[in-house]
């Protein structure tokens, strides 16, 4: 350990390679960093700027720590002249966000452009344009409300990724609900958590998928032939158990649960109005946009593709699942659907 003031001479960056985060100095000076010289692990080349200014960084700490030994971290200096600049000026992302809703971004898109296409099944092809997926949602949105389903009710989605999950997720917000998603292949103890856990009003699964646990809720295949009987006219607020607003919850997704059980994280409306905003503004989506719908919809991520396209005129190319892992075959999708927006992690 050192005491007293140790002093230390300007650094000569030698390069500019930046990414393993491996310090490369020499021994017998202060935390191995040899005056004269400064190295880092070599994987991604960052711009010269950027290595002087994290030398700089590393020193000034260095020195903050070698005044004394009794000096608390949170008064270490770690930004210096750069504090503005990274707080204030790098920092300045406010922008002004509509106050609306998913619902409504969705019912907007379908009346500005219904005879667009608006999702494709990428094995079978089969597809819906804006008008007949608007009338779909409408459906099952009012199926929902007659349930009980508004705004801080939740919905569970026990169905594996297609077009049906899609209409399901967006009946559900059109009602003024919150989805849960479960993958019906996941471990029935966790499925049975989270559904105990969301105390959703009902369950929405398909004939094909459904729910592998008992529950004490209504529970509705979308593919039943009853909901062709129910209005696909536009949903309001008149129609729904209260107003949607857009601090209302849009969907509750469970975290992995590697740290204990899964837990709960509630997402509004206004935050992925805000995402979505920023999306479509940063990429500049249109209707000519193909996006890529690959994400499990229990993956946050997933948001993005089932949320942007349809909310700025594009098609949503829906791939079948466990197509997630399979490189070769997710290219030869892309290719052959001509798809323009890929979300990844």
């Amino acid at each position: 350990r050192q005491t007293g003031r140790q002093e230390f001479q300007p650094v000569q960056v030698e390069t500019a390679e930046l990414a393993d985060h491996v310090l490369q100095g020499g021994t017998g000076d202060v935390f191995g960093c040899q005056p004269g010289s400064f190295g880092f692990g070599v994987v991604v080349d960052h711009p010269r700027g950027a290595a002087e200014r994290f030398a700089g960084q590393l020193c000034r700490i260095l020195e903050s720590v070698s005044t004394g030994e009794r000096t608390a971290v949170g008064d270490l200096d770690l930004l210096g002249a750069d504090r503005e600049l990274l707080l204030e000026t790098w920092n300045g992302t406010a922008r002004p966000v509509e106050s609306t809703t998913l619902a409504e971004l969705g019912a907007r898109q379908a009346h500005r452009t219904p005879d667009a296409l608006a999702l494709v099944d990428a094995e079978t092809g089969e597809s819906l344009d804006y008008a007949t997926f608007d009338a779909q949602v409408n459906r099952v949105a009012r199926l929902l409300i007659a349930e009980g389903v508004g705004p801080e009710r939740t919905v569970v989605l026990a169905m594996r990724r297609g077009i049906d999950l899609v209409i399901a997720m967006h009946a559900v917000v059109r009602a003024g609900g919150a989805y849960v998603p479960i993958d019906p292949d996941h471990p029935v103890d966790r499925i049975a958590y989270i559904v105990t856990t969301a105390a959703p009003l009902c369950v929405l699964t398909t004939a094909t998928d459904g729910l592998p646990i008992s529950v004490d809720v209504p529970v509705f295949e979308l593919d039943h032939r009853a909901l062709r009987d129910l209005s696909a006219e536009p949903v309001t607020d008149a129609e729904r158990i209260a107003p949607l607003r857009p601090e209302h919850p849009a969907y509750i997704i469970f975290t992995s649960g590697s740290t204990g059980v899964p837990k709960g994280v509630t997402v509004p409306h206004a935050a992925i109005v805000n995402q979505l905003g920023w999306l479509h503004e940063r990429f500049t989506m249109t209707t000519a946009d193909r996006v890529l719908l690959k994400t499990p919809a229990t993956f946050d991520l997933s948001v993005w593709e089932f949320w942007s396209p349809l909310t700025s005129g594009g098609a949503l190319i829906v791939t079948r699942p466990g197509d997630e892992r399979d490189p070769d075959r997710l290219r030869a999708t892309m290719a052959r659907h001509g798809v323009t927006v890929l979300h990844a992690v």
